[in-house]
């Protein structure tokens, strides 16, 4: 598995989906639209915090969803749940 290091630290966006245990069918189909829309000019990671702890506790997640947007490892945006793939979209449009 990628260090999250190395997955944050590029030069064009990188959107995270951090959850807990289980990741709601609303909360993919957001993400498959925001995927589908940017078609490759945007990385998009789903991080499941009960398997990696020691990031949540490090990034200070506690509740999920959380949708954080990072560019050339600095975290550029972050948004807790009720956010839309639109919304996410346009976030994400000004880092590319």
């Amino acid at each position: 598995m990628a260090k999250f290091g190395d997955i944050i630290n590029r030069e064009f966006p990188v959107l995270i989906c951090f959850y807990k245990d289980e990741i709601s069918s609303d909360h993919t189909d957001i993400l498959n639209d925001v995927a589908l829309i940017l078609k490759g000019r945007a990385n998009i990671i789903r991080i499941n915090i009960s398997k990696n702890k020691l990031l949540a506790e490090a990034l200070d997640i506690t509740e999920t969803p959380v949708f954080s947007i990072y560019k050339n490892g600095e975290l550029k945006s972050h948004q807790k749940d009720g956010i839309s793939a639109i919304e996410l979209i346009k976030l994400i449009q000004q880092y590319i």
